[in-house]
This record gives structure tokens, C-alpha cells and sequence, in this order.
């Protein structure tokens, strides 16, 4: 992904420098002046297809201490790429080799998946555009193994470690090996400087769930003037829509729809409906500087606890993303960071022609499903009640007793009662049947911890006292 912020740049030149050069066995070429083992230089793994998997060129699988990038073409229409990783030969096995998915946006940013260990599947959500190469948008698996740790044992030196792909979903082959995927992408997305909080990568960014829209609603407050930034986006004589949206605590961006009226909304631009994405949309922040790049999903924005637009990362807290459409702002906040009763605001807006609309969204945290029931954070998103895991605590450890129903790649989280998480583990592959985790608590206090357990199969959440 070339991701090294400032230094991207040069890591690109110094591939170019190289790209392409022929090497060889040098042991050879010293001792009898004859080119050997030759190899095109390329920082992309070449890879075959054979009874349904993608298998990678023996000579340059990973080292002790080195990996593979392949390259895969996005299909179109796509919205998300699964490919299916699996350990292969005498030196690989479910511990040492771990695998991921990743792309280089075409706003700059780079996105990763979540990385599996051992033999599983990895799935990558593309709501961002991926990165083009002579019209194919690529995304990129990337192999590596662990066992690099030399302690004098020489032999390590000299193993290889293999593997196999199977291209799942959203993905409709490799792409060539001598192909420059990396010149194209550009590098100076907005990256955190020195002494910020660093902003991570994710496969996840706002989506939209199965979440029932909470309550919300939209009035006209008023038509005062708005301070206008350099941009002039916002117009002197703008419109302003108050906006409350209440927002349960979800681990998987879950959204709420804030509902306005889009002919309305259109009419006070001099616009239509069907044109109504002709307007910029843009947010504008409390000291009335505006930001028409999208942060989050276009049109959308990352917002920070000032209601100030932020990348997504460690100072993103809430989003909200327009369906110009049909009319919808879709507001979520980032897993397992805001709390029960926390509020936020910010203001989004729409501008065309010198006449500007603006969307003030005041956002309440809350753990309540509505009126009559509450459920403790992170319930949100499961699908019915928990019949696959169980709970006890004995001796300071919280065991967690899960029942697979099939083969399957198993993560295991912890959270406090308010939604924060403490640790997660993967499994590896596990057959079906029965099966049991640990988390030791004897250093935590007396509170209510929720438990989570997703597999490719169910995906479900229960709360324990723990009373030390």
C-alpha cells in the first residue's frame, strides 16, 4: 500500500528504480560467471489457477521473514471482496501464517480488512472506490508467516512457507505480477502529524445495518445568516433544519435514518428532486470553515467530539452519510467508543447557486431499544437471543462455552458494560462441536462485562455480573 505517510513517495521512487530489473543466484554467478534462478523484480506475486485455487509460484512464497502481495481484480458492481485463505505444505500451519485484504482508495487512504490467522476467509467492504490500473480496480491479498524468530537455528533460513487462495465473492481473478499497481495511487491523503493521536486503517468504515431506525426528526428553526467560509459555500441567507437523532451503541457502525423531505429541501436550492445532486454537499464546522471532501462514505463525514470533520480513526466519534435520494441522513458513531447519555453535534448542509440548506444534527448515545425495553450495549445488531454460548465465572477467569454448528474461523471479544472493548481473540479453524475460552478478569473490578462470539455461522452477545 506504499502506507508510510510522508515517506510514501519515496518508497514509490525506490521501486521504480527496480521495478522490472532482472536478478539472479549470485553464488552462482560468482563461482562459475553463469546467471541462475533468474527473476523479474517485482514487489507482486505471480500465481497460477488449478482446481479452483489460486496457487502462488514455489520460488518466491514467503521466507523466514518475508510475505506475498497478490493482486485481484474487483468485479464491477462489487461491494465487498471475501477470498479464502489456506495453509499449505510441510511449514505452514493454522498458527504461523497469517493473511488480510487491503486496497489504496482513490481519495488516497489506504483500507484493510481484519487479518486472519491460519486457515479462514477474509472479507473487505469497498465503500470506498479502490485504486484503477489500466481500468481494473485491484485489491490486494497479502500472505505472511511468523516464524521468524532466529535463534541459531540456521535451516530456518532456507524454508518457504505455501499457501492457496480460493476467490470467494466480489473478486474475478489475479492480475499479472509485472503490472506498476502502485504508481497510480495517490499518497497524501490527510494523514495525523507528529504528537496527534495516529489515526488507524480499517476494513470497516460507516455502513449501513439491520438496525431499526431510532426516533428522529426535522423542523425548520430558522433563515438567520450563517457565517460563510473562504469557499463561500454557505450563503449569507441559509436555511436551517434541527435535527435529533437518538443512537443505540452498536459494534458494527449501525446506522439510524434522519428522514427530510427531499422535494422540499430541493425547491429551497431552485432545484428538482431528481437533480438534487447537483448540489455540493458539504459540512460545516462551529468556526465556520467548511469541508466539501467526504471524510466517510460520499456524500458523508467523519466527525470528532467537537463536531469538527475528522479522518476515520482515533478521533472519530460519530458520521453521517446522505442518500440524496431518498432522503436520508444515515448517522452511526465508531464501535466501541462513545458511552450511554453522550451527546454530539455537528452540521452538514447543501449548497447550489448561492442558496444553501443546512442540517444541525444533535445525536444522543443511549442503550435503550425504545421506550419499554433496554438491552445492555452491544445487543444491537444480533440476530435474536443467544442459543450458541454460555457463561460462568470461576477462579477470577470468565469461561465461554461455545457450540459450532459447522467448521468455522471463531472471534472472541470482551467488552465493558457500556461498550468498550478489552480484548478479542481468533481462534483459528475449529471443527464443529463444542468449545471453550477463557478471559482472565482477576485484575479487572467488580462491574458487568458483555461477551461476544461471531462465527461465519451466528454471531451473538451475553452480558455476565462479575463480582469479585
Amino acid at each position: 500500500m506504499l502506507d508510510m505517510k510522508k515517506w510514501s513517495g519515496e518508497i514509490r521512487n525506490l521501486l521504480n528504480q527496480h521495478f522490472g530489473s532482472d536478478t539472479y543466484w549470485e553464488q552462482d554467478m560468482w563461482d562459475n560467471n553463469r546467471k541462475s534462478y533468474t527473476w523479474t523484480m517485482t514487489p507482486y506475486q505471480t500465481v497460477t489457477e488449478s482446481d479452483g485455487y489460486l496457487v502462488p509460484n514455489q520460488e518466491t512464497t514467503p521466507g523466514w521473514s518475508g510475505s506475498n502481495v497478490v493482486p485481484l481484480k474487483v468485479q464491477n458492481g462489487a461491494k465487498e471482496v471475501t477470498v479464502s485463505f489456506y495453509p499449505n505444505g510441510a511449514n505452514s500451519n493454522n498458527k504461523n501464517m497469517n493473511f488480510l485484504l487491503c486496497y489504496r482508495a482513490t481519495d488516497g487512504t489506504p483500507v484493510y480488512s481484519e487479518p486472519i490467522t491460519g486457515e479462514g476467509f477474509a472479507t473487505l467492504r469497498l465503500d470506498k472506490t479502490p485504486s484503477s490500473t489500466n481500468g481494473a480496480r485491484m485489491v490486494f491479498a497479502v500472505i505472511v508467516n511468523t516464524d521468524y524468530q532466529y535463534t541459531g537455528n540456521t535451516g530456518i533460513r532456507k524454508l518457504h512457507y505455501d499457501y492457496k487462495l480460493k476467490l470467494e465473492t466480489g473478486v474475478s481473478g489475479a492480475g499479472a505480477a509485472n503490472v506498476k499497481y502502485y504508481n497510480d495511487f495517490k499518497l497524501d491523503y490527510k494523514w495525523p502529524e507528529i504528537g496527534e493521536v495516529p489515526a488507524a486503517s480499517s476494513s470497516s468504515v460507516a455502513s449501513s445495518s439491520s438496525v431499526a431506525p431510532a426516533s428522529s426528526s426535522s423542523s425548520v428553526v430558522s433563515s438567520s445568516p450563517t457565517s460563510s467560509s473562504s469557499e463561500k459555500v454557505v450563503s449569507d441567507d441559509a436555511t436551517t433544519y434541527t435535527i435529533t437523532v437518538t443512537l443505540p451503541i452498536d459494534d458494527n457502525y449501525a446506522t439510524v435514518a434522519a428522514e427530510f423531505d427531499v422535494n422540499e429541501i430541493a425547491q429551497k436550492l431552485g432545484l428538482t428532486a431528481s437533480t438534487l445532486s447537483q448540489a455540493t454537499f458539504f459540512a460545516q464546522e462551529s468556526d465556520g470553515n467548511t469541508a466539501t471532501n467526504s471524510t466517510a462514505t460520499a456524500p458523508g463525514h467523519w466527525f470528532g467530539k467537537d463536531g469538527k470533520v475528522v479522518e476515520w480513526g482515533e478521533t472519530a466519534y460519530v458520521f453521517s452519510e446522505a442518500d440524496l435520494s431518498k432522503g436520508v441522513l444515515a448517522v452511526g458513531h465508531y464501535p466501541n467508543r462513545v458511552k450511554d447519555g453522550e451527546k454530539y453535534s455537528f452540521t452538514q448542509g447543501l449548497s447550489y447557486n448561492g442558496k444553501t440548506v443546512l442540517f444541525k444534527v444533535n445525536v444522543t448515545v443511549t442503550n435503550e431499544k425504545d421506550a419499554s425495553e433496554t438491552t445492555t450495549a452491544l445487543m444491537y445488531g444480533l440476530e435474536g437471543v443467544s442459543t450458541h454460548i454460555d457463561l460462568a465465572f470461576r477462579h477470577g477467569q470468565i469461561e465461554v462455552r461455545y457450540t459450532l454448528p459447522q467448521r468455522d474461523n471463531v472471534k472472541i471479544s470482551l467488552f465493558t458494560g457500556f461498550g468498550a472493548l478489552i480484548v478479542q481473540e481468533t481462534t483459528g479453524m475449529q471443527n464443529a462441536g463444542l468449545h471453550s475460552h477463557s478471559f482472565d478478569l482477576s485484575q479487572l473490578p467488580t462491574a458487568t462485562y458483555i461477551v461476544k462470539v461471531t462465527s461465519g455461522s451466528f454471531r451473538e452477545a451475553k452480558s455476565i455480573n462479575i463480582v469479585q
